[in-house]
């Protein structure tokens, strides 16, 4: 993954955090985040990866 790439998933994964956030709550969109923050994992020595990562944990908590 270019880190162009890197950056759009992560721009796209924050607008969907933003979604959930608001109310449009739905245990599938949870577990396609999940599966997004699986996909980061190669990435995780990068703090904005790690930041995503936490975030979507915490929406899946």
């Amino acid at each position: 993954m270019t880190t162009g790439d890197l950056d759009g998933a992560l721009e796209a994964t924050h607008k969907a955090a933003d979604l959930i956030d608001q109310g449009i709550h739905s245990r599938r969109g949870v577990e396609r985040v999940e599966e997004v923050r699986r996909a980061f994992r190669p990435h995780q020595q990068e703090a904005k990866v790690r930041e995503a990562s936490e975030r979507i944990a915490a929406l899946a908590a």
